[in-house]
C-alpha cells in the first residue's frame, strides 16, 4: 500500500553510506540498514500482526526481500544430515559417557523396554528443566526458503510459532528468528544461548516453503516445557541451516 511504502521510504532514508567508490563518469554508493526495528515495523505495523503475521502461506515478494537480506546481515553463523538409518556415532567424550551411563543402567536394572523408560526419563527432565530458547535443525530440509518471521509448524499444520502470545515488540526489534550454519556456534548464539531445547525439522509444511514442520512428538515436548514456550514468546528462535 502508498501507506506501507511511505513508511518503508522513510526508514531507508536513514540508512547509512558504508562505502563510496568512484570510477570515470560512475559513482557506486553501498549503503546500510537494519532490518529488525523501525524497518520491520513498518511492513508489519502492529494492528496487521493478529491477522497477517500468523496466517499460513503469506509469502509475498516482501518476504522474499526480507528472506535474502536476512542472508547479508543476519547473524548466520551446519551440522552434519543425521537420517532415521544413519548409525548411532559416538562424537566426543560427553557421548561415551552418556553411552556408558544408560549400558550400566540397563545392565543393573535388567531393563525390559529402554525405549519407554529412557523416553519417560526424558520427558521428566525436560519439563522440570529451564531451557533458554528453541534451536531448530533444518540442515536437512533443502528446500526451505529463509524468511524473516517462519512458521514452525507440526505434522498437522497446528501453527507452534509465531504465535499470538509472541511478543510483536520482540518480534520486530529482534526479527522472527536467526538463522545459523553451525550446531555449536547456535547453541552459543545469544539468541538461544546458555541451553537451548533442541529439536530437527522433518520438512517444509505442504507447498509452504518457509513454513518448517516438525514431529509431532517432538511439537508436545516443546509445547509442555514452560520455559521453552516462554522463551519462543519473547522470539527466542535460532535455525541451523545448510549451506
Amino acid at each position: 500500500s502508498r501507506e506501507v511504502a511511505a513508511r518503508v521510504e522513510g526508514v531507508v532514508k536513514g540508512a547509512a553510506v558504508t562505502r563510496a567508490h568512484y570510477q570515470n563518469d560512475v559513482a557506486t554508493v553501498t549503503m546500510a540498514m537494519p532490518i529488525s526495528g523501525k524497518f520491520l515495523q513498518a511492513v508489519w505495523p502492529d494492528d496487521q500482526a493478529t491477522s497477517r503475521l500468523y496466517q499460513p502461506g503469506n509469502a509475498t515478494a516482501l518476504d522474499r526481500l526480507l528472506a535474502r537480506a536476512d542472508t547479508w546481515l543476519g547473524s548466520l553463523s551446519i551440522i552434519a544430515s543425521a537420517h532415521a538409518a544413519d548409525p548411532f556415532v559416538i562424537r566426543n567424550e560427553a557421548d561415551a559417557k552418556a553411552v556408558r551411563a544408560v549400558l550400566e543402567w540397563m545392565e543393573q536394572n535388567q531393563v525390559e523396554q529402554p525405549g519407554a523408560d529412557l523416553s519417560r526419563a526424558l520427558a521428566d527432565f525436560e519439563t522440570s528443566s529451564v531451557f533458554s530458547g528453541l534451536l531448530i535443525d533444518a540442515s536437512a530440509v533443502p528446500d526451505f526458503e529463509l524468511a524473516t518471521i517462519p512458521n514452525i509448524r507440526d505434522e498437522e499444520g497446528t501453527l507452534l510459532y509465531p504465535t499470538k502470545a509472541t511478543s510483536y515488540d520482540d518480534i520486530v526489534n529482534k526479527r522472527g528468528v536467526t538463522y545459523d550454519f553451525d550446531l555449536q556456534d547456535a547453541v552459543r548464539n545469544r539468541r538461544v544461548a546458555t541451553k537451548p531445547f533442541v529439536i530437527r525439522a522433518l520438512s517444509t509444511y505442504k507447498n509452504l516453503s518457509s513454513d518448517l514442520m516438525i514431529r509431532a512428538a517432538d511439537a508436545k515436548r516443546v509445547t509442555q516445557s514452560s520455559s521453552t514456550v516462554q522463551a519462543m514468546n519473547k522470539a527466542g528462535v535460532l535455525i541451523v541451516v545448510a549451506i
